[in-house]
């Protein structure tokens, strides 16, 4: 392991970190920043939004109430203290807020929490590098600090925040500023960077970076019976599905193909291990395909340490998503030797980086899916190779990368190259 650089100081800006209202969310991202940690000094700054009730400000009378509603509310909570937190880096949580409607109001966000952050760097030092972990707010307050303080700003894609900004003109144009302005962008997969670029972005300022895993994932288990728990027999083939039950990620045809591939043979069950809108939809659906003895949900999201667990009682992971950015789920199967079954978007095809790996299919094509399942259900998979290659692809490694990103935009610095 490199030496420990104390020199090149990180503020990291990112909302992805655990919030202590959901502790079980952003693991993934507790993970790498902790790995960032082992090369780099990173203090972490994690925003945490205030949106006023537009319900409550309406109720008000008159335009003098209206205000008098907006300041009460943001008062209210921005004296709610917040705790700091020194593991697996130092770091706080900083409130700030936006003007609502914020699909109307898509920069004040970003210069809010620019502001908040201008005082709560005050007394902390210098920092030679701003990162924001997406475009907008945490990309955009990288990116004026950077301006502020003469300093690099990097600014990293992780998905959601490009495949969707079309939808809304005013936020497309808040992140092609975020872009223009950053000194250097990162992408978890080539795929982003791609779109970035079809943008107008010059690909010379565009990493891609993917994510990592823990390689100790596998070992990470509290130990439950999932197939016992679930009355699934132990010699039966299961495939499963783990994300949040919501359209873009598709289950609805994962299911139908799961239907299609039942009719060959009865050994077989399906997990969706999560929660979200479809939920109730998909145990209709599996009623109405007469599949539903073969067919298990969870009660809703489980704990990051139970996802172990459910990995552990699959053969295989299938994903069908419509979009995705690069699914860290994946190298967390593989990470317990399951091959992985996924769609040809975002980087899904970058993370199964072959064959040896698992089988890519087109999005929404139940045919497909059900062929490919088929298919894997006849391929002697090298389980031990698909660990291997996971636990290679660790977050330690992705650690590594950003700190030699920073050295090197320190290095450019210095010889005033931007």
């Amino acid at each position: 392991m490199p030496t420990y650089n104390s020199k090149i100081r990180v503020l990291m800006i990112s909302m992805h970190y655990p919030r202590p209202s959901d502790p079980p969310a952003g693991v993934w991202f507790k993970n790498q920043i902790g790995a960032y940690a082992k090369y780099s000094d990173i203090f972490l700054c994690v925003p945490v939004h205030i949106t006023p009730s537009i319900k409550i400000i309406k109720q008000q009378v008159g335009i003098a109430g209206k205000i008098r509603s907006i300041k009460d509310q943001l008062f209210g909570a921005f004296q709610e203290k917040l705790p700091a937190f020194s593991t697996p880096v130092r770091g706080e949580f900083v409130r700030f807020a936006s003007i609502p409607p914020e699909r109307l109001f898509p920069y004040s966000g970003g210069i809010i929490l620019t502001c908040r952050l201008l005082f709560f760097l005050m007394g902390r030092g210098k920092f030679d590098v701003f990162h924001g972990q997406a475009m907008i707010h945490d990309g955009l307050a990288a990116v004026l600090l950077g301006k502020i303080f003469n300093r690099p700003s990097v600014v990293t894609a992780i998905g959601s925040d490009i495949h969707t900004i079309k939808k809304n003109s005013l936020v497309y144009k808040a992140t092609l500023f975020v872009l223009r302005k950053a000194t250097l962008i990162t992408t978890v997969s080539a795929d982003l960077k791609q779109r970035i670029v079809e943008m107008g972005i010059d690909e010379r300022k565009i990493i891609v970076a993917p994510n990592g895993v823990d390689p100790q994932f596998h070992k990470n288990r509290s130990f439950i019976d999932v197939r016992q728990r679930m009355n699934i027999p132990p010699d039966a083939k299961v495939f499963g599905f783990v994300g949040r039950l919501i359209p873009i990620k598709d289950p609805m045809t994962l299911l139908t193909a799961f239907a299609h591939l039942l009719k060959q043979r009865n050994d077989l069950y399906l997990i969706f291990v999560g929660g979200g809108e479809l939920k109730d939809a998909l145990l209709q659906e599996a009623k109405r395909l007469n599949v539903a003895a073969h067919v298990r949900l969870t009660e809703g999201m489980v704990s990051p340490h139970e996802v172990p667990d459910y990995m552990e009682a699959f053969d295989f992971l299938c994903l069908s998503s419509l979009g995705e950015g690069w699914p860290n789920v994946i190298l967390e199967a593989m990470a317990c030797g399951k091959p992985v079954i996924g769609t040809n978007v975002g980087g899904v095809p970058e993370a199964i980086a072959g064959e040896d790996y698992g089988l890519i299919v087109p999005p929404q094509d139940p045919v497909a899916m059900a062929d490919a399942m088929r298919k894997a259900l006849d391929i002697p998979w090298n389980r031990e190779d698909i660990a291997r290659y996971a636990r290679e692809n660790s977050w330690e490694k992705v650690g590594a990368r950003y700190h030699e990103i920073y050295r090197r935009l320190c290095a450019a610095r210095k010889h005033k190259r931007f």
